[in-house]
């Protein structure tokens, strides 16, 4: 895990006024693999409900963790509302 750290690109994390989330081109690395989205760009508007699926250890979580800006190794940008407007909850506390 610490050779993750320093080896890999950061993903870019940006708070916009904008409401949507942007994601483009993102790549998480994760210490036994590198998990990627099916679509390099995703913009989500407000009100639009999404889906995640994936099997188990397909990196779902990490993806999330991604969101949040708690796991930054990987690639790409994701501009999404300030810390004020969003809210990301897990299924378990």
């Amino acid at each position: 895990m610490d050779r993750l750290g320093q080896s890999a690109s950061r993903i870019s994390i940006a708070e916009t006024e904008d409401l949507s989330i942007r994601i483009d081109g993102l790549h998480m690395a994760a210490p036994t693999v590198c998990v990627m989205l099916s679509e390099a760009h995703v913009e989500l508007k407000p009100g639009e409900h999404i889906l995640i699926l994936g099997a188990r250890g397909a990196g779902k979580t990490l993806f999330f963790r991604a969101m949040a800006g708690l796991w930054p190794w990987g690639a790409g940008h994701i501009a999404r509302p300030g810390r004020q407007l969003i809210a990301l909850i897990p299924t378990r506390a």
